[in-house]
């Protein structure tokens, strides 16, 4: 074992039990340090030791449900995670779920290598002579298994966008599932706290029976350990139906009680119901009621968002159409790379590419498949215990609960006076700049689907327009396309190249705008939070504030799509005026134009397309934010009764 040491490094021998023996006079601090790791309870590693093989597919999901305590996060950020990764790769329970999806993609890899090689020719081993294949050197070229590769790589950035959409949204499931149960916890906790405390504070004044009152917190522990747990069981497995039923006949005072809560059709209800009714019999007052009934408001409100994500998945049209896209696109695209591994012998190196390619992005919808039920990959029954500790705990200490922590005729110290950067400071800090970007990032992670939605929108929006900017650009560029209508440079274009040649450029099109059209939506809806506040601070009055706000914004969003806008753009018009361009494809076309001219190529429209983008994005953006609220304002109030 090496250990880092101050600079210096320790090399140690002498192992006892296992781990590491260091001198503690020599070594004063800890090292943690042990040849086997310690286990997480639940974990996958724990579960192959114990079981003598590793679980994967729906028998592994019972050892995901991960809850973090600092070892963990030590390890998860250490030095080694990415080799760690790494190693894991073919033990990983989602790669070996996807083996007959592998094996597939790999098998039409083979079949491609060998029928190519049967038909028109394969290298001898250890011989650089090119033997013919079975059929002599007559064999028509239409019989070879190849695609062009341009098929996919105009085809990838949709399969992009949809790959990325489903995993974020079956992401969202999952993080929408686990606040609600937060909210759960957060509530049962809240009502056992405050009936710990009230139930006290009038026990001395209304509650004749200390046993009574009594009596009454333990029925309420009860309920509230009853409803996380009904609706545990109601989001789990069947086959957990007996060890829930027998932990509640275990908690509950009598059989009929139990039966009361497991004869019931929808046992979360039937808890909420209970626990209710056992707050109603409190001996609080009433107004303290209220305010304990609104978390069971708000518990019934988790459980219809917890049932709404079980029983609702992701629209099956757009999870089969995504895995048919993803399935067809991997299958075929062997014939795409079959070419690009000629260097290797007999092309066998497309083998191990075509097997990793799939691994990964079959790995990336698995992932989404997984992600899509979040309840039995969450920690449900960690969860729960931690409502059934924190009552029993709460519970237990309400007799010191209201105690004074400061005794009377003594005065407690005063907080020392501490320095540091609050609101007030930020908003008048001389580095505006820094601010707004701490904003902007701040409310990123909240907007995101303005970036997507904008992308998505402002790609496919301009690659339906594609035919039309070929013409555009062929008018500028070549005289005789300049006194022709667009419909007969249309036909002009068709004629002369054939149909494809009006979808020439679309790559750097979909490209170019799905990214300004993310920068464009995505970065105003970013700023425009931040950026009044940041104008006042800098000494505008508060209307001029609100009113330029989301114009800055829009301006500053602007400005970024028309400088990411602007080498695709230069990439579309070089491929549309100069047939040698045409077909290089998006990466080629721009390295080339890179070459020629340098970055200045590549950017000389930053200034065009920002004199018109400016005004335009921030007229745009602002008149329909200004259209909207007008149109919220003048919309009718709905009647009482629809409330």
């Amino acid at each position: 074992w090496v250990l880092p040491r101050r600079g210096m490094y320790v090399l140690t021998a002498a192992f006892v039990n296992g781990f590491v023996a260091v001198p503690a006079a020599r070594h004063p601090l800890p090292l943690r340090c042990s040849p086997v790791q310690a286990l997480r309870p639940g974990s996958i590693k724990e579960a192959t030791l114990q079981q003598g093989k590793r679980p994967y597919g729906e028998e592994s999901r019972r050892y995901r449900r991960t809850i973090y305590r600092h070892e963990d996060w030590l390890r998860h950020r250490s030095e080694t995670r990415l080799l760690r990764n790494l190693q894991g790769t073919f033990t990983s329970g989602v790669v070996r779920s996807l083996l007959s999806e592998v094996i597939a993609v790999t098998l039409v890899a083979l079949l491609v290598i060998v029928w190519n090689a049967a038909l028109f020719g394969y290298d001898s081993l250890g011989t650089t002579t090119t033997q013919p294949g079975l059929f002599g050197e007559e064999v028509p070229a239409f019989l070879r298994a190849q695609l062009p590769v341009s098929i996919f790589t105009l085809s990838s950035p949709a399969l992009g966008l949809l790959l990325v959409f489903r995993t974020n949204t079956s992401y969202q499931r999952w993080l929408e599932a686990r606040q609600a149960w937060g909210r759960i916890v957060s509530h049962c906790r809240n009502i056992m706290r405050q009936a710990t405390l009230w139930i006290e504070e009038d026990e001395a004044e209304d509650v004749a029976d200390p046993d009574a009152a009594r009596r009454s917190l333990e029925e309420l522990r009860l309920c509230v350990w009853a409803f996380p747990r009904s609706l545990w069981a109601h989001l789990s497995d069947p086959a957990k139906e007996p060890r829930f039923a027998q932990e509640v006949r275990e908690r509950f005072p009598s059989d009929a009680s139990a039966a009361l809560l497991l004869g019931s059709s929808h046992r979360p209800l039937r808890a909420l119901s209970l626990l209710s009714a056992a707050m109603d019999r409190l001996p609080i007052d009433e107004k303290k009621k209220v305010e304990m009934d609104k978390s069971c408001i708000l518990l019934g409100d988790a459980c219809e968002t917890c049932e709404r994500i079980f029983a609702n998945p992701v629209p099956l049209v757009y999870t089969r159409h995504t895995a048919r896209f993803l399935s067809a696109w991997l299958l075929l695209l062997p014939l795409g790379l079959w070419e690009g591994f000629g260097s290797s012998w007999n092309h066998l190196a497309l083998l191990p590419a075509a097997t990793v390619v799939s691994i990964f992005l079959f790995g990336i919808e698995e992932l989404a498949v997984q992600l899509e039920e979040p309840f039995s990959i969450l920690p449900l029954e960690a969860l729960c215990e931690e409502v059934a500790v924190a009552a029993d705990a709460m519970l237990e200490g309400r007799a010191s609960a209201r105690a004074p922590l400061v005794e009377a005729g003594r005065r407690a110290t005063p907080p020392a006076q501490r320095g540091g950067v609050g609101p007030a400071m930020l908003l008048h800090a001389e580095d505006a700049g820094a601010t707004l970007l701490a904003a902007a990032l701040s409310a990123t992670q909240q907007q995101e689907r303005y970036f997507f939605a904008g992308g998505l929108c402002a790609s496919l929006s301009h690659a339906l327009a594609t035919p039309i900017d070929v013409v555009k650009t062929k008018q500028q560029t070549r005289p005789e396309f300049r006194d022709l209508s667009l419909l007969d440079g249309l036909r002009r274009v068709a004629q002369a190249d054939g149909p494809a040649a009006l979808l020439t450029g679309v790559a750097p099109t979909v490209v170019g705008y799905g990214l300004e059209g993310a920068c464009k939506f995505g970065v105003y809806e970013a700023l425009k939070p931040a950026s009044a506040p940041l104008l006042a601070s800098l000494g505008l009055g508060a209307d001029q504030s609100a009113a330029a706000g989301p114009v800055a914004a829009a301006v500053v969003a602007g400005g970024l799509a028309s400088l990411v806008l602007a080498p695709a753009e230069a990439t579309r018009i070089r491929m549309v005026s100069e047939p040698s361009y045409a077909s290089l494809g998006l990466l080629g076309a721009a390295s080339r134009l890179y070459e020629a001219e340098g970055a200045a190529g590549l950017l000389q429209g930053v200034p065009a397309t920002c004199a018109k983008q400016l005004p335009y994005t921030a007229t745009k953006q602002v008149t329909f934010d200004a259209l909207v609220d007008a149109a919220a304002r003048a919309a009718p109030s709905p009647p009482s009764w629809a409330a």
